[in-house]
């Protein structure tokens, strides 16, 4: 016969049985909604990021396009602000790594005069390649693409380059920490307050 003393023993280890499983699920949950939030996050922000620099290569096409067949004025400010108020991005025109033409500005003027990033300028002007990435104008991160321009004999003008950037997508630092740093806590003490 089992003693009333061994049978309230018994109950009092499969309750903390079952609060052990029960703190194991929700550590386990905890883990795996950390998990699959921050593989979202990673794809979220390489989707967006893919994107961007597709919109970047496309937006100095545009311009690259319409300076081929431009007969305006040498003046070509008029053109660049025309095509960042249908394009809604910034646009550039470089002599050599200097701001010949902007739509930048920087203390309510023209940032023209301003230079190019000197890891930038050696790929686009030194080596004559495209450069879709992450540059810093006028102390800002930008995505941006460059472009080398070339004449009509297909010859590349070293001293020619064509810019589009766009305000970089701003996801790493303060959005991770907030994801990491408070929703995932909560969620998992709230998960635990419910098992």
């Amino acid at each position: 016969m089992v003693s009333i003393t061994e049978s309230k023993n018994d109950k009092k280890k499969i309750r903390r049985i079952g609060r052990k499983v029960g703190n194991l699920v929700a550590a386990m949950l905890g883990v795996s909604i950390t998990l699959v939030v921050a593989l979202c996050v990673l794809m979220f922000y390489r989707l967006t990021k893919s994107m961007l620099q597709k919109e970047c290569v496309s937006a100095t096409n545009v311009l690259s396009s319409e300076l081929a067949g431009y007969s305006g004025d040498d003046d070509k400010t008029g053109l660049l602000d025309a095509l960042k108020k249908e394009m809604g991005c910034e646009f550039t025109i470089f002599h050599g790594d200097e701001r010949a033409y902007t739509t930048i500005q920087q203390n309510g003027q023209r940032a023209v005069g301003t230079r190019l990033s000197g890891d930038v300028a050696d790929i686009v002007l030194k080596q004559g390649k495209s450069y879709v990435g992450q540059a810093v104008i006028l102390g800002e991160a930008h995505l941006c693409s460059y472009v080398p321009t070339y004449d009509a004999e297909g010859i590349k003008i070293i001293q020619g380059k064509l810019e589009h950037n766009k305000k970089r997508f701003p996801i790493p630092g303060a959005f991770l920490q907030h994801v990491f740093g408070d929703l995932i806590p909560l969620i998992c003490c709230k998960a635990v307050k419910i098992i």
